[in-house]
């Protein structure tokens, strides 16, 4: 998969939040966004998950040089970010049956072992309303890494994580990432010390 963005900017009423931004994101690369609050690492995140238009330029999404259409991308991405809602009356395991009717997941991986794997499989049937910050932020996270998908988006991961959670992202990362290509948007270095690239928007953009 490539995600190619030309001349990319995005206005909120008369400010730009960035323009004139130029990115070739390829398969197996691990690329860091970082820069200011308000910068733009959230809003270009939300804008390669084609959640979000942009304002000016072009953002194409292509496999083997042949453009996804815009209405498709969303089978090929996941996105984990502390903002994103979960379906707080579902408890764990219904949320992972519902999200797995969505989206398949990685080979070898079904709801049990997700859960195994998160540390939160005593918590199996509870509300997710009743989980704590930090609990809810490892759900959001296994939706991510385990569901199959080429585009790997990530707004700062470790957001609320304990240390044991900020390891289990560390080597889950290593364990799911694969060939995927992924987008990591955090201003903490160790969230993004294995990135192969980066992009810093207030810096980098004129």
């Amino acid at each position: 998969m490539r995600v190619e963005a030309k001349e990319l900017g995005k206005r909120y009423r008369r400010t730009w939040v960035f323009r004139n931004l130029a990115l070739n994101l390829e398969s197996g690369q691990r690329w860091a966004l970082t820069g200011v609050n308000g910068s733009g690492k959230s809003t270009l995140l939300r804008m390669l998950a084609a959640a979000l238009r942009p304002t000016s330029g072009t953002l194409r999404w292509l496999e083997q040089e042949k453009q996804i259409p815009v209405d498709q991308v969303y089978t090929r991405v996941s996105l984990a970010a502390p903002y994103l809602e979960l379906i707080d009356p579902f408890t764990l395991r219904e949320h992972l049956a519902f999200h797995g009717q969505l989206k398949p997941w990685l080979p070898g991986w079904d709801a049990g072992r997700i859960m195994a794997d998160t540390g939160l499989e005593r918590h199996a049937d509870k509300a997710l309303r009743d989980f704590s910050s930090g609990m809810r932020q490892r759900v959001r996270l296994a939706l991510a890494f385990y569901s199959q998908s080429e585009l790997l988006l990530l707004d700062e991961p470790t957001s609320n994580l304990d240390a044991a959670g900020k390891a289990w992202f560390k080597e889950t990362l290593e364990r799911c990432a694969g060939s995927r290509l992924v987008v990591i948007a955090s201003n903490v270095e160790e969230e993004t010390l294995t990135c192969t690239h980066s992009l810093h928007l207030d810096r980098d953009l004129a």
